[in-house]
């Protein structure tokens, strides 16, 4: 069945291509997240996470790997940073690593 099919592509996905099966965020998802009684890290795409702190405050996170460490970079604070505009500034941050890089 499909729904099957589904969950196999999702796992060889997963574990051959290493690429994310995780669906990209959407305005209405970010405004109707709730704070928990811990921190929560919320998964966007390509890097871009947004953490959700106990206070309910929601900032924005660039994750990625520099020299080999894992570093993050703060992009901002949702709602004053959009997602829209985290999302290019996720771009245009990895394209300042990437030249750091070379």
């Amino acid at each position: 069945n499909l729904h099957q099919y589904g969950a196999t592509f999702g796992a060889i996905c997963s574990s051959i291509l290493k690429c994310s099966t995780n669906m990209a965020l959407s305005d209405i998802q970010i405004r109707n997240l709730q704070p928990s009684d811990k921190d929560q890290w919320i998964t966007d795409e390509k890097g871009l996470r947004l953490l959700i702190k106990k206070n309910g405050s929601k900032y924005w996170r660039l994750k990625y790997r520099f020299q080999g460490k894992q570093k993050t970079l703060a992009l901002g604070v949702y709602p004053t940073t959009t997602l829209k505009e985290a999302r290019e500034l996720c771009i245009d941050a990895k394209r300042d690593v990437t030249h750091l890089k070379s």
